[in-house]
């Protein structure tokens, strides 16, 4: 055998191994995926939280759920374009179908951001059913009745993850093709960029509506700092690394559509349902990663130094959700608050108490 034919053999081998090993990843991802939706639905955390929804002005309830309407059938448009019609069609998933629903299972990780404290804030006001927080071993002891929206942050990674990342890929084809010199780093680099300011003008709508808000965050890293819509910068970046990384595994992809996690699946001696199945579970397996990675660790990590809470149970009881506050037995995360863990009764100091009677260096002197 030649030098050439033995270096060949060995990286096909080594290319089956790299699959092999984004379909157990895969697998791990959509099995805690199955546990987590599982436990959730049939268990006693899955009821409404409905904490200061009957506080909340008519007129917004009303805007909410208009928002809610359209969210669900923006959904439903793009789980027939994307999934259904391609498949009707063609008797299987289309690379796309594959790909919406892969981004689909990142919903798991969408609560993750309560894991040690509360950081951001849900309104209450969408219809949820809490979260699954509490089948998870979180440090949070309210994480469980973390709100999380069906229609935004469940559905929506459809659309609000999913489309943007196609969109992103789309672009970056059509920047190659006019621009053929254009490496895989420049188009990262401009689609990252690009997607910033996308993150900032979608978010910014999304704050200053009161769909979710940052309560808690660091203030020299944060725009309109103090008030109830202060936004973080990380938050701008994470995102924007988040929205890249989904566009960029659909956008380096082969003469046959395949992206480097599957490419050589055909090596496994798979074929049929069982061959879809294993390319999805690669594209599950790097998409979980992949906001893993962007998003939720650096969030976990920038919550720790979050500065006091901009809104309060009495101003803002929807987004509150009885997290936290007064009503609770946690007073809300800032400085000089202890961190509750998911054993603490309380985190809640108790204020010192003062007495008459004179110290020992008192009567020293």
């Amino acid at each position: 055998m030649s030098a050439q034919t033995m270096g060949l053999a060995t990286g096909n081998r080594n290319a089956a191994t790299a699959t092999r090993f984004w379909i157990l990843m895969g697998a791990f991802w959509f099995a805690l995926f199955l546990y987590c939706m599982i436990s959730w639905v049939t268990g006693p955390d899955f009821k409404p939280v409905t904490f200061g929804r009957d506080k909340a002005p008519h007129d917004y309830v009303m805007f909410i759920r208009g928002l809610e309407v359209f969210m669900v059938a923006l959904t439903l448009w793009i789980f027939y374009h994307f999934i259904a019609k391609p498949f009707i069609r063609d008797g299987k998933l289309s690379f796309d179908g594959l790909f919406f629903l892969a981004c689909f299972t990142l919903v798991v990780q969408e609560p993750w951001h309560a894991w040690i404290r509360p950081t951001l804030l849900y309104n209450d006001i969408f219809i949820n059913y809490g979260s699954w927080m509490g089948y998870l071993p979180v440090s949070n002891p309210s994480a469980y009745r973390t709100p999380l929206p069906i229609a935004f942050a469940g559905l929506g990674y459809f659309w609000i993850y999913g489309l943007p990342a196609w969109c992103g890929a789309r672009l970056m084809s059509r920047a190659k093709a006019r621009n053929p010199s254009l490496t895989p780093a420049k188009l990262g680099i401009y689609t990252f960029l690009g997607f910033c300011v996308f993150d900032f003008l979608i978010e910014s709508f999304i704050h200053r509506a009161g769909l979710f808000i940052f309560p808690s965050t660091i203030p020299s890293l944060t725009l309109f700092a103090g008030t109830p819509h202060q936004f973080p910068v990380y938050e701008i970046v994470a995102w924007a690394g988040t929205y890249t990384v989904g566009a960029c595994f659909h956008c380096f992809r082969n003469d046959k559509g395949e992206t480097w996690s599957d490419r050589n699946i055909d090596s496994l001696g798979v074929s049929g349902g069982v061959r879809t199945f294993a390319r999805w579970l690669t594209f599950v397996g790097v998409l979980q990663l992949g906001i893993l990675g962007t998003y939720n660790i650096p969030y976990m990590f920038w919550s720790l130094h979050g500065d006091k809470f901009t809104v309060t149970e009495e101003s803002h009881p929807w987004l509150t959700a009885g997290l936290c506050g007064p009503s609770t037995s946690y007073d809300c995360p800032g400085p000089g608050v202890p961190f509750a863990r998911l054993d603490s009764p309380t985190n809640r100091i108790a204020p010192a108490v003062v007495s008459d009677k004179p110290t020992a260096n008192a009567d020293a002197h």
